[in-house]
């Protein structure tokens, strides 16, 4: 909690269609939470909200400690030319109701204050970046030798300074900022090889995230049958849990499992899937005789993963997408899962190899396929990393942690003079807080 007078922070953000369940939810919401907990005082400036009204109108929601504005300008899910305009507007009024000490906003959400705001350059900004950059993360997991190797290195400066200047708004919010929070430690890493010319300071803060809470199962879990068959059953499973597509590695799945070795366990795959990306597993796996031990469950209300978590041997995680903070490798760790992935940056951040799971060579199945195997063939080994998972999870997740963060965070941002005037106050940052995606 602040020791001395709450901070008055705005968030600039957009607000999710209905698809998503409306409103202005994860990811920024849990910020917005997270500030109101310790004491803060919330404002989000947001997109239209998503209710399908042809003529739609600005509107106001509470929380407790946050003040949601709907502007009525715009679409759902757009920051456009016409949100930035109103957004920057709206928050003009509202600082001279009440000021604000911090702004803070997501992707080009910010752009809108930067460019039509009279108080921009007086509030200083804070970026929160959520996404790893997609142009950056091929430089990362693939290695190349020799000439190629050289003229790779010199090429990765100029690929970053064009993808900067093909995204201007998101570089502007970013290079502008006084600070950049990230939700993952390689993330945070990221930012000064990609904004190398002018790299703004940058550091890492996961969400806040209980275990216990999550693991905690408020009703009877129902699943297809296949699955429920599966879980009752007793028969050794391995699990995946996220969308089903190449990039995630859904076919890197069934490989590794045929190169485990292990011919008693089955493979569950959890998550959303395209029918031809379904047609492509089935197909795999009828090629390499590993039909009958493939479950696809399908998308599986969230409620109740526990259930599957904690009947699982371990979690296969073979994505060479650019993940920042994997949301499913977070929730296993903290069921006491050994994790069994690629060296991607999001993985070498969340884990240590041998410790907490396994990494192997990104794109390397047969030998992704062999770490599983020892993890199944040795359970006093699995078990041993899975204890390490949920104790990581549980020391940077903790909330109380988080909150330190943030609150350092904030107050690395304050003018010196404002912090002399509010002593005693541990919380009040000298600007904006944007947050980028």
């Amino acid at each position: 909690m602040p020791s001395g007078r709450p901070l008055s922070v705005c968030i600039f953000s957009k607000a999710y269609s209905a698809h998503r369940g409306g409103r202005f939810l994860w990811p920024f919401m849990l910020v917005a939470r997270q500030l109101a907990a310790i004491g803060h005082r919330v404002t989000v400036i947001t997109t239209r909200h998503p209710d399908g009204a042809k003529r739609p109108i600005a509107r106001i929601e509470q929380e407790p400690g946050i003040s949601i504005h709907y502007l009525g300008a715009g679409r759902p899910e757009k920051t456009d030319r016409a949100y930035w305009r109103e957004s920057a507007k709206t928050f003009d009024r509202l600082h001279l109701e009440q000021p604000f000490d911090i702004v803070m906003g997501r992707g080009r959400s910010s752009s809108g204050f930067l460019q039509y705001s009279r108080h921009a350059g007086t509030i200083p900004l804070i970026s929160h970046e959520g996404t790893y950059p997609a142009w950056l993360h091929p430089y990362k997991i693939t290695r190349r030798r020799g000439i190629a190797g050289i003229f790779r290195h010199l090429a990765r400066p100029i690929h970053a300074w064009l993808d900067a200047r093909a995204n201007r708004r998101h570089t502007a919010c970013l290079t502008g900022s006084a600070l950049v929070i990230a939700n993952g430690a390689a993330l945070a890493d990221s930012i000064a090889e990609t904004y190398w010319w002018r790299p703004p300071p940058a550091r890492a803060i996961p969400y806040g995230f209980m275990a216990d809470d999550f693991l905690s199962i408020a009703a009877k879990p129902r699943f297809p049958a296949r699955v429920q068959e599966l879980t009752d059953s007793g028969r050794r499973f391995v699990l995946y849990v996220g969308r089903v597509t190449r990039t995630k590695g859904a076919l890197d799945l069934l490989h590794a499992l045929h190169a485990a070795g292990q011919e008693d366990v089955s493979l569950l795959v959890v998550g959303p899937m395209k029918k031809k990306n379904r047609k492509r597993l089935i197909q795999l796996a009828l090629s390499l005789g590993l039909a009958r031990r493939l479950v696809l469950a399908g998308a599986v209300e969230h409620a109740f993963l526990p259930a599957l978590l904690t009947r699982a041997e371990a979690l296969l995680f073979p994505s060479l997408h650019p993940e920042s903070l994997p949301k499913a490798v977070m929730e296993a760790m903290a069921a006491g899962l050994p994790v069994a992935g690629y060296r991607i940056p999001a993985l070498a951040g969340m884990i240590d190899h041998g410790s907490e799971g396994f990494l192997a060579p990104p794109g390397d199945s047969a030998a992704l396929g062999a770490l599983l195997g020892r993890l199944l063939r040795e359970p006093a080994l699995a078990a041993r990393m899975g204890h390490a998972a949920r104790r990581r999870i549980d020391r940077d997740g903790h909330p109380g942690r988080v909150d330190r963060l943030w609150q350092e965070a904030l107050e690395s941002v304050l003018p010196p003079v404002a912090s002399r005037e509010r002593t005693g106050s541990i919380v009040e940052p000298r600007a904006a807080l944007a947050v980028a995606s």
